[in-house]
């Protein structure tokens, strides 16, 4: 990255990248600067934002950690990470209801997000509060009706409490073509419902695809191959 700069000191991804690598190799006061020049260039940057975050977290300076990842969540709505990372925040100080207070007014303010809706369904779930968790998640499909993350999380969440024929319907109700995670969470309802040619037939039909990589075709083939030796 040095080297980059030297040649051109314009390039400001290189500028990102060499306080980025300040910042893994404990060199703070370095990545300090390094970030905030970057950013002096590109406010706008929620990556650059959340590194400088970080470097300040790792030097307790909680002030300025807190303007930081904020500004990188409300540049970036949909950033999971660093959603996820503020909230676990507001948990780590004891401040659950002022986070999820936070995520709330960041649903109201970017009426077409749906990572804070997501975030807010994973908080609620992990106090145990399904239904309200549930009825976030429904909200996120609404602005973003065919978002993988919200449908994995919903569909895995639905699985592990076996409400499998919910979860077999949100999956159908998707259109083609769907992603190897949510077909595989559909053939093992159908399997765990006792449906092992439903099962099946998802997983052949899936195989028949074009535009299938290697790695995709070996997950299915494994599960198929487990499926017809229990048939």
């Amino acid at each position: 990255f040095q080297k980059v700069l030297d040649k051109d000191p314009g390039y400001h991804d290189a500028l990102l990248g060499l306080g980025t690598a300040h910042l893994e190799a404990g060199r703070y006061k370095e990545a300090d600067k390094t970030l905030s020049d970057y950013l002096d260039e590109n406010p706008n940057s929620a990556t650059g934002h959340l590194n400088l975050f970080k470097v300040y977290l790792a030097q307790n300076e909680q002030e300025l950690a807190w303007q930081e990842i904020q500004t990188a969540v409300l540049l970036d709505p949909n950033r999971l990470d660093v959603l996820r990372q503020l909230f676990f925040l507001f948990l780590e100080a004891d401040r659950q209801e002022e986070g999820m207070d936070w995520i709330d007014q960041l649903i109201e303010e970017v009426p077409t997000s749906f990572g804070p809706l997501l975030v807010k369904a994973w908080g609620l779930n992990e106090a145990g509060d399904w239904e309200g968790a549930e009825a976030a998640l429904k909200q996120a499909l609404l602005r973003d009706p065919q978002n993988e993350d919200v449908l994995l999380f919903y569909t895995a969440e639905l699985g592990r409490q076996g409400k499998l024929q919910e979860l077999i319907d949100l999956v159908l109700a998707q259109p083609e073509p769907r992603s190897i995670s949510l077909i595989i969470n559909l053939a093992l309802a159908y399997s765990r419902t006792g449906h092992l040619d439903a099962a099946e037939k998802v997983l052949k039909d899936y195989l028949e695809r074009t535009d299938l990589t290697l790695e995709d075709q070996q997950k299915v083939r494994a599960l198929l191959s487990e499926m017809e030796k229990a048939d």
